[in-house]
């Protein structure tokens, strides 16, 4: 590739996601065996080069077109005139032969077409993918509130089938038990941040081990470059490059702290299933709020999109002015790039500190916060159910008398939910076939 090419590909293509690429390749009609065309360009796509990969997407987003045979089609169904030059394509030229006047044949059709059907696919999948979302925690929501209903009716029922004197005996224990949880609590939030304290450090260690990787790497390939003027595209294509190559590195780095946490709110949730079976109340799970919405690739997907939004145009053109200047004339000697490079790289290094920094921090946020919200979401739940047993519990040692109404309105209630929750199952089943349809 040239230096233009390299310019152009990061001023213009390297922000946008292959998928929602389109590739016009024009004048095909220079070459009229699209078999071959198709070819190289498979061949380019799948190089060793990083931008010549991110560079094409599918063989339906590449459209052959001759800008020639449309422009001359275009002119002769408008009943203007040709001009000498483009008499002469239309017919000694062979456009018109070769079939290049056609619609079918000149491409620019076609790509209208792809262009008109990215737009909408577009604009499609986001309204789509919104709705998804939000008819999944609808169903989600629907499933959990119904499971927790049933489950407090189901343990008030059973109270209600038991003696007077077992209840008074179920009563203390609840008590004892309600209290016993706030220390399970406490001390599950004490151990949830010592282990997401602990689990920092061999993260640390693996982004330091990046930005070294990456900075000597960088060091290496800009001692290489013969052209000062490529210098900023080069310059950010390695950095995105190598960054890249240690993605995985990163991803299991974070997917250790992940696996830590969870491992951390399984144990709680363990401790609080135990005090509840404790206390008598027949819950068959625990809630699985801890589940953590979060993938270590994703976090890095999003640093990485942070570094590459640091590393913008603007600050690399200022960070090479600064790291130049006075070497400019000395570019093409060893001692003048490596003078340049020495005082560009801590520029760059800054960039990589701060943008994988903000990794660290924003892991280490990001599952404090959702750690948290699980914990305080198993207390409230083991708790809700405790004091609503307790609760009934005292409201039947006043009125033993209507313990038969209230176990058939209890049964009458389960009995509704059950009816809901086969509604929502058969909705959530409609909804599913519809959208693997």
């Amino acid at each position: 590739m040239t230096a233009s090419d390299v310019k152009f590909i990061d001023e213009h293509l390297a922000h946008i996601d292959p998928q929602r690429r389109i590739i016009a390749v024009n004048k095909c009609d220079l070459e009229p065996n699209e078999a071959a065309i198709l070819s190289h360009i498979r061949k380019t796509r799948d190089s060793d080069d990083l931008r010549m990969k991110s560079l094409f997407g599918n063989d339906d987003q590449i459209v052959l077109v001759s800008g020639l045979g449309a422009l001359i089609s275009a002119m002769q169904e408008a009943g203007r005139p040709l001009s000498e030059d483009l008499a002469w394509h239309a017919h000694e030229g062979g456009l018109s032969d070769k079939g290049y006047l056609e619609p079918e044949r000149h491409g620019l059709e076609r790509l209208r077409n792809v262009i008109e059907r990215q737009i909408i696919a577009t604009k499609g999948d986001g309204i789509i993918l919104a709705h998804q979302r939000r008819l999944d925690s609808v169903f989600e929501s629907a499933d959990r509130g119904i499971s927790q209903n049933k489950d407090i009716l189901t343990a008030n029922r059973d109270v209600i089938n038991a003696s007077t004197k077992d209840r008074e005996e179920e009563a203390r224990r609840i008590k004892e038990n309600i209290d016993s949880i706030n220390s399970v609590v406490g001390n599950a939030r004490k151990k949830f941040v010592r282990d997401l304290d602990e689990a920092q450090g061999p993260l640390q260690e693996s982004i330091l081990e990046t930005i070294d990787n990456v900075s000597y790497g960088i060091a290496d390939d800009l001692r290489q470059i013969k052209d000062i003027e490529n210098l900023v595209g080069q310059a950010r294509w390695g950095i995105q490059s190598k960054l890249y190559s240690k993605r995985n590195d990163l991803a299991d780095a974070i997917g250790d702290v992940v696996r830590k946490i969870e491992g951390a709110l399984n144990q709680a949730e363990n401790e609080l299933s135990e005090t509840l079976l404790v206390s008598g109340l027949t819950v068959d799970h625990m809630p699985q709020y801890h589940l953590l919405p979060v993938t270590s690739r994703t976090i890095c997907e999003e640093a990485e999109a942070e570094l590459l939004n640091t590393l913008n145009r603007e600050t690399l053109e200022n960070a090479v002015r600064t790291a130049t200047t006075g070497w400019q004339r000395f570019w093409n000697t060893q001692k003048g790039r490596g003078s340049a490079v020495e005082r560009l790289l801590p520029i760059l290094e800054e960039c990589l500190n701060e943008s994988l920094k903000g990794l660290s921090e924003h892991t280490v946020r990001e599952l404090n916060n959702l750690g948290q919200k699980a914990l305080q979401t198993m207390e409230e739940s083991c708790r809700r159910n405790l004091e609503e047993r307790n609760k009934l519990l005292e409201e039947l040692q006043e009125e033993i008398s209507a313990d038969e109404n209230m176990r058939r309105e209890i049964e009458d209630r389960i009995a509704e939910l059950e009816r809901r929750k086969l509604q929502v199952d058969e909705l959530k089943a409609e909804y599913n076939l519809e959208m693997g349809a």
